[in-house]
């Protein structure tokens, strides 16, 4: 069989490329709802193993630190022991902050919450009482406020809604409510096997994770290219560097500021501490914007029981997001996120709209690896042109 000239072979290899992209692109386009409905099945199928993915690499993050820490005040040397002794202590840390969390925190946030419902009526009457006075020369406004009396009689729908339901229930109408019943505990079942695969495949991940990086090492040393290979090791490496610095950063920057939150609201005497320390926290896992929106949720909370307080809220959360913004989070995150804000808010963007609030946390480590890796190679090609200049 005739070779083809050397100089033709670069582009019937460039013309083949080019076909199977064409093709590609026209059977993602004929079969797009076909791909996205196997897409989302397989991603529901592999959910489990997903999160106990992202557990284990949690947990890995929490090993490593406790693995330091016991080296340098034992002076103890890498060994097998040792990272067994480090990934059982990050699993026992793990589940006493969820213990501490259900016994002690869960119990006054939900106390909060009940007493926010409690006082929602009285504020809710106490603002239309107000809007009523001060709108009584505008009669266009006064007229429209006159008609929201309405919203501040849901309680009464709310009592006919279960009315009705004891009216089914004297009807005989059992079957809707039993059927509802059965599908609660199945999904109560499903959703509780579900975890229980995510945690044990994360404690397997745990404790086999050099098997699992050398397994894939050498898969992608079997089946790509020497060069490959290497800038495929160089990219996981970074990923990995980028998810671990945001992981521990971010979680100890947020535990730090929630921490301050419900301080300083016990010490002002302010109502909702707990609950907006861990509201603010939780919020500013999404930097830039995350813990603005919570301290704005929680201003809104204070003032349903004292307008006066939630001034008081807001003058202490602008204080200590001025020395958290100066000095912990340089200091604790530091350059993890590695992005330039606009980017950031890119990846906020995109992570919201493909995954909600999970997709604003996940994007940003993600972005950010993808920024890494793109520089890394520009920079390279740049080197490399630089070189073949020189040459």
């Amino acid at each position: 069989m005739s070779k083809l000239p050397k100089e033709y072979q670069h582009k019937e290899t460039l013309y083949k490329n080019i076909i199977l992209f064409a093709a590609v692109v026209v059977m993602f386009v004929l079969y797009f709802t076909n791909i996205l409905d196997l897409i989302v099945w397989l991603f529901k199928v592999l959910l489990p193993f997903i999160i106990g993915g992202i557990l284990a690499f949690i947990l890995d993050v929490i090993s490593k630190g406790v693995k330091s820490a016991i080296k340098k005040l034992f002076k103890l040397e890498e060994s097998k022991m040792l990272k067994t002794i480090s990934n059982v202590v990050s699993i026992i840390c793990l589940l006493l902050v969820l213990a501490i969390f259900v016994i002690f925190i869960l119990p006054q946030i939900y106390n909060s919450i009940q007493s926010i419902f409690l006082n929602l009526p009285f504020a809710l009457n106490n603002i239309y009482e107000w809007a009523l006075k001060a709108t009584r020369n505008v009669s266009t406004v006064h007229t429209w406020i006159i008609e929201l009396n309405d919203i501040l009689f849901a309680a009464e729908k709310g009592a006919s809604e279960t009315s009705n339901m004891l009216g089914m229930l004297a009807d005989g109408q059992m079957g809707n409510i039993m059927n509802s019943i059965v599908a609660l505990i199945t999904t109560t079942v499903n959703t509780g096997l579900s975890v229980l695969i995510a945690v044990m495949f994360s404690i397997i991940c745990l404790f086999n994770k050099e098997t699992l990086i050398r397994e894939v090492y050498g898969l992608l040393h079997a089946y790509l290219p020497d060069r490959a290979y290497q800038q495929s090791i160089n990219g996981l490496q970074i990923v990995i560097s980028t998810f671990t610095s945001y992981i521990s950063g971010t979680c100890l920057e947020c535990l730090i500021l929630g921490t301050l939150i419900a301080v300083g609201c016990i010490l002002l005497r302010l109502p909702y501490a707990l609950l907006a320390g861990v509201l603010v926290g939780a919020c500013a896992l999404v930097p830039m914007f995350g813990a603005f929106v919570g301290g704005v949720f929680s201003c809104l909370i204070i003032a349903i029981q004292s307008p006066m307080s939630a001034l008081y809220f807001m003058i202490m959360f602008v204080i200590i997001q001025q020395i958290e913004g100066n000095l912990i989070y340089p200091n604790v995150v530091g350059r993890s996120i590695g992005l330039p804000p606009m980017y950031i808010i890119l990846a906020i963007t995109l992570g919201g709209n493909i995954a909600g609030i999970i997709g604003m946390i996940l994007f940003i480590p993600i972005t950010s690896s993808v920024y890494q890796l793109v520089k890394a190679h520009a920079r390279a090609r740049i080197l490399e042109k630089e070189n073949q200049d020189i040459g």
